[in-house]
């Protein structure tokens, strides 16, 4: 696993535990569309906010299990990440605003109407 990848995880489990209204949240619990896929037959379906594990669900029997976070390949890690990105500015109620040319706006109150 690459540093990078691993410290930008890092990061992005903070960002949820900071726009989560509580503090005590330990996991982010995926559903539906939110699962990351793994293959056919299993898929992501929480991600720990305090260690490096993520919790999998076989989709045959139901049955879920945990997954240390270096067992992955780095585009799974990715996928992770950038949910969780998405996930946290969800949570927080914020979008990142974009011009047509691709630039991000300088306007302050970015919240979603």
């Amino acid at each position: 696993m690459k540093a990078i990848t691993l410290q930008n995880f890092r990061a992005m489990q903070l960002a949820v535990k900071g726009a989560c209204k509580s503090n005590k949240t330990e996991n982010l619990i995926l559903q539906g569309v939110d699962c990351i896929r793994m293959g056919d037959r299993c898929e992501i379906t929480a991600i720990s906010l305090d260690y490096d594990i993520v919790t999998f669900k076989l989709t045959y029997n139901e049955s879920e299990s945990c997954l240390p976070l270096n067992c992955l390949s780095d585009e799974i890690i990715e996928d992770i990440t950038d949910t969780m990105k998405a996930k946290a500015l969800e949570i927080a109620h914020r979008d990142v605003m974009v011009t047509l040319a691709g630039e991000l706006t300088n306007h302050k109150d970015n919240a979603r109407l």
